[in-house]
């Protein structure tokens, strides 16, 4: 989790310097949980009257709660704080090609309930259906405060338009609109965003890979490419919402034809489709599974067991990997390089190759304290998370990533 700037210090009126200071004592508790108030004192620069009168108007406000006590340093023992997990909650929803899953998550982010079905083609289907599980939850929690939708694709954030999500043939779709012809409980906002973008803001807030760099590309490799970015400190979507689809980034012209319709995409050489449809073309025995996941799956596993072909796909595939990450590395200069998606379960097999194409193909200077590494989440949750992190955010505004 990336780290805060301690003994900060904030001017301005002092209504917005007492909600300031409020965020700051909530992010640390985030952060630090459980911990005292002295602890906090001293990692905030606040005085200790300060820090108590704030807290106390927390609790009051049902955002903290004392839970227990900590060890004695001289003296009695110092009440522990941590956020009260049932403050606010959010609905989440993660959409991928093959499987659609929606939780309810706390005010931690952490998953309290989860339901998960096969992603229905049909736009208007797939979106009914997830209204009827949204409406189970809110009728069984209480608190919720947004239901955010993490998408693999192009995404109008301002008008909660799915422009283009070429791996599920959508084009155009009005979320909103359509959401909340089944949702029964109307005045509950929602949100929707790319799925790398959400992988980025959780592992930013909730992973234990981001320290204190500003600069970062979170690659997710499922069936297509996508790329979440942090420019500065801040989430970069660009002017039309579609920045870091560098799946689509052509590095073989007149190459493979991809869903986008373009050919010799990026993806179409490095995602889990590739190494399932390479495998399958040269092997006499096709993989498992009724869906690609799962034919990665196998795939995986016959990479584990030392099968020759599908260690010399896995090769492949780092290659191409590793050419598209020192452009992009050439094009941003970031400071780390987060691997995720469910091509992370390949990664004791690609990562030697896949930095060495990296370190081989980027610009000279350009990977000098570079850190390539794989996500600190289990495959294909980092975008679920994040979208449970993105509902919860009017607690924080103002610190971390600015979103």
């Amino acid at each position: 989790m990336r780290r805060l700037i301690e003994g900060k210090i904030i001017t301005g009126n002092q209504s917005k310097i007492k909600d300031i200071n409020k965020q700051l004592l909530l992010v640390m508790i985030r952060q630090y949980q459980p911990i005292s108030r002295v602890e906090l004192s001293e990692k905030s620069g606040l005085n200790k009257s300060t820090v108590s009168k704030l807290i106390r108007e927390l609790i009051n406000e049902g955002y903290v709660r004392e839970n227990g006590r900590g060890e004695s340093i001289g003296g009695r023992k110092p009440v522990l704080l941590d956020i009260n997990p049932y403050a606010i909650k959010t609905i989440a929803v993660g959409i991928s090609v093959n499987t659609t899953t929606v939780v309810l998550a706390d005010a931690n982010s952490h998953i309290e309930k989860e339901s998960s079905f096969d992603t229905i083609s049909d736009p208007k289907d797939e979106f009914y259906k997830i209204a009827e599980i949204s409406n189970e939850f809110y009728k069984e929690g209480k608190n919720i405060s947004e239901i955010v939708f993490s998408i693999p694709g192009i995404v109008d954030v301002k008008n909660k338009v799915i422009k283009f999500a070429p791996n599920l043939h959508w084009k155009n779709i009005r979320v909103d609109e359509i959401f909340r012809e089944r949702l029964e409980f109307t005045d509950i906002p929602i949100s929707i965003d790319n799925e790398a973008n959400f992988s980025v803001l959780a592992e930013s807030w909730m992973g234990n890979i981001v320290k204190n760099e500003e600069n970062i590309v979170y690659i997710l490799i499922n069936e297509g490419i996508g790329t979440g970015l942090i420019i500065n400190n801040r989430l970069f979507r660009g002017y039309n919402y579609s920045a870091g689809e560098f799946g689509h980034m052509i590095i073989n012209e007149g190459g493979r034809k991809c869903q986008c319709g373009n050919f010799g995409c990026w993806e179409r050489y490095g995602s889990i489709k590739v190494a399932v449809d390479s495998y399958n073309l040269e092997s006499p025995y096709h993989l498992r599974g009724k869906n690609n996941e799962e034919m990665f799956d196998s795939f995986v596993d016959n990479c584990n067991k030392g099968d020759k072909l599908a260690i010399k796909v896995a090769e492949d595939i780092a290659k191409e990997l590793g050419v598209g990450i020192a452009n992009i590395v050439n094009g941003l200069d970031p400071e780390l390089v987060i691997i995720g998606g469910r091509m992370v379960k390949l990664w004791d097999h690609i990562k030697d190759t896949l930095i060495r194409t990296v370190e081989e193909h980027a610009i000279f200077g350009s990977t000098v304290n570079l850190r390539i590494e794989p996500t600190s989440f289990k495959a294909g949750t980092s975008s679920i998370v994040g979208a449970a992190v993105y509902g919860v955010r009017k607690l924080y505004s103002g610190y971390h990533i600015s979103i």
